[in-house]
């Protein structure tokens, strides 16, 4: 579904490569990026492994036809991609003739995607001090390091015994058989976690597969050593089915990659005089379907980076307006213990009554509600609760690197601004949408929209403006009213009939982080235009997202 849609946003005539995985057993090909434009490296070095070149792609203008030639360019696997009119065809070719037939396929969601992949992530650390300003210094580093993973690599399995080496298992306290055995689901989160195995790698310097006395060459030349680490975190995905014993080879193949990445930055160090180490970094972005691994010099910011992460964006067709590829982007493979709120409590609600138009909040949050860490705001902190899922909205999509604030922060802010006298600070007052608004425009930079209506029952004519909202922006809305404070997450309204249903996310609840208990009670679910009060006064924050990248 996703690279579909990507390629119908293409509106010039335009052409480049489809990059996807195979199962080996089906033979069944699932396709997940496309590139259309040129990286100062090889695009593929941002993809894990698994992804390799399966098809071309050509983008038609109206009326516009193609030559046989142009369907054959980059193809290994003789199919092509044709958009046209925003309609998207997939042709194979015929071998022993020019013939191309047209394909059936179905869509495939991320999370049925995500269902029978495995993320084998390797973690570690590679000393790739050399001369930078010579381009054969850093080929032979990165050749040294390329030999030693061929013969002296092994990966243990974090917290385990399992050790494997290149060939197959070294060490293993079981018998095992394919990568789905070592797989313990646990979800807890609201929204599945990838089905991930992190492995610790290990290189053995002392042992040389070389039968050759030591060789030594003396050079009297004046040469400058930059000292430089690769902070080595790279993903390479499998299919829960693969044996075991190959996993080795695999993660082996995600490192040599990275090494050839790392070339390219190291080349830049000297041309931009940085210093420091190379950083490696997963990022899963909203919609992209699957993983990127990404490498930065740890001394750049993020604004010296700009122009490469817009390439980035515009190689794999992804978003000029949001960012995707920071630092704050890094996939969080494993929660800590600080982090204990349910993200995306909505995951598996049933679909609302309401036939027509849905549209639901974009990308990730956190449930944060009352009695939360462990301070008590019951009966008045509702609307500072609001307010920090939407913080976290942005945090988690990239938009910040600044912490949730907490109360007493949030209370600060607006005597901070003036808004509020310094008693305030400390107390149990209660906030509105206005200081939520406040709040996020001086602690975040982020601008809202606000809308008010004079009773719920009037809330129900503004479904056109909820729906645009939440397909536009894509941001939590905290809504105020009476003496009460909720998050819409979401809205389904039919156009003709004037039927509406709100995805509500409710602040007052007390209890424990149980997704179970939450969705089935009520705390967050759809609810219809009763739930509010018609002789209250409401007013909706609504945020809108910054143009960033």
């Amino acid at each position: 579904m996703l690279i579909l849609q990507r390629l119908q946003s293409l509106k010039t005539a335009s052409s480049g490569d489809v990059y996807g995985v195979q199962d080996g057993v089906t033979g069944d090909v699932t396709m997940l990026a496309v590139t259309v434009a040129r990286l100062p490296h090889a695009p593929s070095l941002l993809l894990p492994p698994a992804l390799h070149l399966l098809a071309s792609f050509t983008c038609l203008p109206e009326g516009g036809q193609q030559s046989t030639a142009q369907k054959q360019h980059s193809s290994e696997r003789n199919l092509h991609l044709t958009v046209k009119n925003k309609v998207v065809n997939v042709e194979q070719h015929d071998e022993g003739s020019d013939k191309w037939r047209v394909l059936k396929y179905s869509i495939v969601s991320q999370e049925q995607f995500e269902q029978q992949m495995v993320a084998c992530r390797t973690t570690g650390r590679l000393d790739l001090s050399c001369n930078v300003a010579q381009a054969a210094d850093i080929e032979s580093t990165v050749s040294r390091w390329s030999s030693l993973l061929h013969s002296a690599a092994s990966f243990r399995l974090r917290d385990t015994k399992l050790v494997l080496g290149i060939k197959g298992v070294l060490s293993s306290e079981h018998e095992l058989d394919n990568v789905g055995d070592l797989i313990h689901n646990h979800n807890k989160n609201g929204y599945k976690k990838l089905n991930n195995l992190t492995f610790d790698l290990f290189v053995n310097r002392s042992c040389s597969s070389s039968t050759d006395a030591p060789h030594l060459i003396i050079n009297n030349t004046n040469t400058k050593v930059q000292n430089t680490f690769l902070e080595l975190d790279c993903v390479a995905y499998v299919f829960r089915s693969t044996p075991v014993v190959e996993v080795g080879r695999v993660l082996q193949q995600s490192i040599l990659q990275k090494l050839q990445l790392a070339k390219y930055w190291l080349g830049k160090l000297h041309n931009e005089n940085i210093k420091g180490n190379l950083e490696s970094i997963n990022v899963l972005p909203y919609k992209a379907g699957h993983l990127y691994t990404l490498m930065y010099p740890n001394n750049s910011s993020d604004d010296k980076l700009e122009d490469y992460r817009k390439s980035v964006h515009e190689c794999f067709l992804l978003p000029m307006k949001t960012p995707l590829m920071r630092r704050v982007n890094g996939y969080v493979f494993e929660l800590s213990k600080e982090e204990y709120q349910l993200c995306n409590t909505h995951i598996g609600l049933k679909a609302p009554a309401v036939s027509g138009m849905t549209s639901i909040t974009q990308g990730i949050y956190s449930y944060h509600h009352y009695m939360q860490d462990k301070f008590n705001d019951n009966k008045w902190g509702c609307a500072y609760r609001s307010l920090q899922t939407i913080v976290s909205w942005f945090r988690h999509q990239g938009y910040t690197t600044k912490t949730v604030p907490t109360h007493t922060q949030i209370q600060q802010c607006l005597v901070n601004i003036g808004d509020k006298q310094s008693k305030f600070v400390g107390s149990r007052d209660w906030i509105g949408s206005t200081e939520v608004g406040f709040v996020l425009e001086n602690y975040l930079g982020v601008t809202s929209r606000f809308l008010t209506v004079s009773s719920g029952s009037e809330l129900g004519e503004k479904g056109r403006e909820l729906v645009h909202h939440f397909s536009t922006q894509g941001t939590p809305i905290m809504i105020g009213g009476g003496v009460l404070a909720h998050t819409i997450l979401g809205v389904a309204w039919d156009p003709e009939s004037g039927d509406i249903s709100y995805l509500i996310l409710d602040p007052h609840y007390t209890g424990a982080e149980d997704l179970t208990t939450i969705q089935r009670m009520g705390w967050c679910g759809w609810k219809g235009s009763s739930f509010w009060n018609d002789k209250a006064y409401y007013n909706l924050c609504m945020p809108q997202r910054p143009a960033m990248i």
